[in-house]
C-alpha cells in the first residue's frame, strides 16, 4: 500500500471514528411521514378495488368450511408452535395455540376448519369458502423440499412442479374464493406481485416495538360493526407493522392511533396520520380481507382465560376476535362484503387518473364527484394533499391537511371547494379524498 493509500484510509478510519454523519445529498429534509413515499401504484393485470364488479360468481358450490395454511418458511411465530407434521390435519401439540383458536373461534359459527401445512395440500380449494393465511413466512407456496432433491429438481413430470400451490391459489380465487390474510401473511411471498396485490397492493416493511397501542374504527363494515361505530378505539398490544407499498384502492377498516405508541418506527418514519392495520377489496374474482393484527397467541386465546401477558387489554381481545370472525365470515361470503358507497369519479376542476388537471396556484378549485349511493350531506372524511411528481404523477414527500367546503348538489353529488396556495406554482399536486365509506380516492393537479 502506498503511502498516499495509507494516508487516505487513516484520514477515512479516524473521521468515521470521530462522529455519525447525517445524509448531505440530496438536500432534502428528513420525512416525518412517508405515507407518500411509500405508494407504489400497480393494477397486476387483474380486476381489483372496492367494485364488486371485479367479483367473479362462477357458480361454484362451496362447503362451509375454510382452509387455515400456517405453514413458514423462514421466521416463526410463537403463536404457531411446533410446524405441524405433514397432511391434512394432523394431530395438533400443546403450543399450536393459533391454529386451535381459529378452530374453536369458527366452530362456534358453525365453520369448519381443515388445518394444514403441507403445501402440496392446497388442492381441491374450491370446497373452500375462504382460505386463512395467518402469520406465515418467507416463500410458503413453493415446494422447497422437492427443490433441493436433484433427482426430482430435474424431472419433466408433475412430481417436480415445485410452484403449484401458487396457480392452485390464483385459480381459487379467479372463480370467486375468498382469502383472508393475517399479521405475517405480510412477511410471505415477497417477490410474487400476484400476492403484493392480493395483500392490496402492500407489503411488511418493519415494524417498531411489539406494545400497546390504540386501533380505530375507521369505516362500518359487517366487520366492524359488532366492535363499535366509526372513530372508536379499542385498546390492543401489537407491532403495528409498516408497509411498503401503502395499500391502495381498497376499503380500509381499522387504523392506528400513533400518538398511542411509545415506539412509532424501527427505520421506517410510519404513517402518523394514518396507519391503517385492516382492510378489504375485491381481487382477481375473489373477495379479500386482511389485517396486519394477531402478533401474540393472547390476541386469539379464549377470553374466559386470564391473559398470558398481564398487559394485553381484556377489550382490545375481545375486539380483534369479533373484528377477525366477522372478516373471515365476509370473506366467505357469509354476510356483506367490503361494501361502499359506489365513488363514481371527479368531474369540475378535477380530472380522473391517469389524468392531470391544469389549475392556478393560488385560485379556488371546485372539485367534483358523485357517489352511487347516498352518503348525508357531507360524506368526506378528510382531504390532503402532497407535492408530486410531474413525471410519474407519484406523490413525495409529507402530506398537508387541506381545508375543503363540501356541498351536496341534490341526490349523491358533490362539490368541494379547495383553496390552493399561490406557492404551488409551477409545481405538480395530488389530492387525496377519504370518503366516510373507508375510501381513498386521488386527483392529480398540474398548478401554473
Amino acid at each position: 500500500m502506498s503511502g498516499f493509500t495509507k494516508t487516505i484510509v487513516a484520514g477515512a478510519l479516524a473521521l468515521g471514528g470521530a462522529s455519525a454523519f447525517a445524509q448531505t445529498y440530496p438536500n432534502v429534509p428528513p420525512t416525518v411521514d412517508a405515507t407518500t413515499q411509500s405508494v407504489e401504484r400497480f393494477n397486476y393485470g387483474v380486476c381489483h378495488g372496492t367494485d364488486p364488479g371485479c367479483y367473479h360468481n362462477w357458480g361454484v358450490t362451496r362447503q362451509k368450511k375454510v382452509l387455515l395454511f400456517t405453514r413458514t418458511a423462514g421466521p416463526r411465530h410463537a403463536s404457531l408452535g411446533t410446524a405441524l407434521p405433514a397432511g391434512l390435519n394432523p394431530a395438533l401439540g400443546a403450543n399450536n395455540n393459533t391454529q386451535k383458536d381459529i378452530i374453536r373461534l369458527l366452530n362456534a359459527e358453525g365453520i369448519a376448519v381443515d388445518y394444514t401445512e403441507e403445501v402440496n395440500r392446497l388442492t381441491n380449494l374450491s370446497q373452500y369458502m375462504a382460505v386463512i393465511f395467518f402469520s406465515n413466512s418467507r416463500d410458503v407456496l413453493w415446494d422447497h423440499g422437492r427443490a433441493v432433491n436433484p433427482s426430482l429438481a430435474v424431472s419433466t413430470t408433475t412430481s417436480a412442479y415445485l410452484d403449484q400451490a401458487k396457480v392452485l391459489l390464483r385459480q381459487y380465487m379467479r372463480a370467486g374464493g375468498g382469502f383472508v390474510a393475517v399479521h405475517n401473511a405480510h412477511g410471505t411471498e415477497y417477490n410474487w406481485p400476484w400476492y403484493e396485490g392480493l395483500l392490496g397492493n402492500s407489503n411488511y416493511y418493519d415494524h417498531g416495538q411489539y406494545q400497546l397501542g390504540n386501533f380505530e374504527i375507521v369505516a362500518s363494515d359487517s366487520s366492524t360493526s359488532p366492535i363499535g361505530s366509526p372513530s372508536t378505539q379499542v385498546p390492543f398490544k401489537d407491532e403495528w407493522y409498516n408497509l411498503v407499498p401503502f395499500p391502495t384502492d381498497v376499503k380500509f377498516l381499522v387504523t392506528v392511533d400513533e400518538n398511542s405508541l411509545a415506539t412509532k418506527r424501527s427505520t421506517h418514519p410510519g404513517f402518523p396520520a394514518f396507519h391503517p392495520v385492516a382492510w378489504c377489496q375485491y381481487y382477481d374474482g375473489g373477495r379479500a380481507w386482511i389485517t396486519t393484527l394477531g402478533h401474540s397467541l393472547v390476541a386469539t386465546q379464549d377470553t374466559t382465560i386470564a391473559p398470558t401477558e398481564g398487559d394485553f387489554p381484556v377489550a382490545g381481545r375481545t375486539a380483534f376476535q369479533q373484528l377477525l370472525v366477522n372478516g373471515i365470515k365476509s370473506a366467505m361470503g357469509l354476510q356483506p362484503f367490503c361494501e361502499t358507497d359506489g365513488f363514481t369519479g371527479f368531474s369540475g376542476d378535477a380530472t380522473n387518473p391517469p389524468g392531470v388537471a391544469s389549475a392556478k396556484a393560488g385560485s379556488s378549485l371546485q372539485v367534483r364527484f358523485g357517489l352511487s349511493s347516498g352518503s348525508g350531506a357531507n360524506p368526506v372524511r378528510w382531504a390532503k394533499s402532497a407535492q408530486a411528481s410531474c413525471t410519474t404523477g407519484l406523490p413525495q414527500g409529507d402530506m398537508s391537511v387541506e381545508s375543503v367546503n363540501v356541498v351536496q348538489q341534490g341526490g349523491n353529488g358533490y362539490q368541494m371547494g379547495w383553496k390552493t396556495d399561490g406557492s404551488w406554482s409551477s409545481t405538480c399536486r395530488q389530492l387525496w379524498v377519504m370518503l366516510t365509506d373507508g375510501t381513498i380516492h386521488t386527483a392529480n393537479f398540474q398548478f401554473n
